[in-house]
């Protein structure tokens, strides 16, 4: 299905307003693959709830960096040198961005997925 990202004026339009347009616009792939991660196996349907997920997907992609949670539960060795951010940093984008998500949606048919609940 051919439904278009949230553009920068359609999240100011909204009230929302948190970033810049370089930070929408660095976080709006990670954000649009989570929705779709989290609506799987509906498709994405342009609606004005589905763009409000995307939008507040955004705002959590770009309070972690704008990185995708690409450290989340990472860590790395050097040498005899690691660094691990510990578990009380693990999950918390997954679980920030499923919360985000998952507000904007509550309700609407995207949510569904099917006899046996989520994945």
């Amino acid at each position: 299905m051919g439904t278009s990202a949230p553009t920068y004026e359609d999240y100011l339009a909204s009230g929302r307003g948190e970033l810049s347009a370089e930070e929408f616009k660095a976080a709006l792939p990670h954000a649009t693959a989570a929705v779709r991660d989290l609506i799987f196996p509906n498709e994405p349907d342009g609606s004005e709830e589905w763009a409000r997920a995307v939008m507040a997907a955004c705002e959590v992609d770009a309070a972690y960096g704008c990185s995708g949670g690409i450290m989340e539960g990472g860590g790395f060795t050097v040498g005899s040198f690691s660094w691990n951010p510990g578990t009380g940093i693990e999950g918390s984008y997954r679980r920030d961005m499923q919360a985000a998500v998952q507000s904007e949606l509550l309700g609407t048919p995207l949510l569904y997925q099917g006899l046996g609940g989520a994945r």
